[in-house]
């Protein structure tokens, strides 16, 4: 079974977004990154998925 998983990463187009790994749409996008990750720490409980917290496009945060 895959991993699921949700992701707070930087948006192209300014602010934040969380996106479901393989998704090509965002769940949700914000201004601010705190903000981005309380939503995506909502999101990722109710579905029962990991959130992974990006420091840029590539990097995680803490690695």
């Amino acid at each position: 079974m895959a991993v699921k998983e949700h992701h707070v990463s930087p948006s192209a187009s300014g602010g934040w977004k969380i996106q479901k790994s393989g998704s090509t749409r965002a769940s949700a996008h914000t201004v601010s990154k705190v903000e981005a990750v309380r939503i995506g720490k909502v999101i990722s409980q109710r579905s029962g998925s990991t959130l992974k917290i990006h420091e840029s496009e590539e990097k995680l945060q803490g690695k």
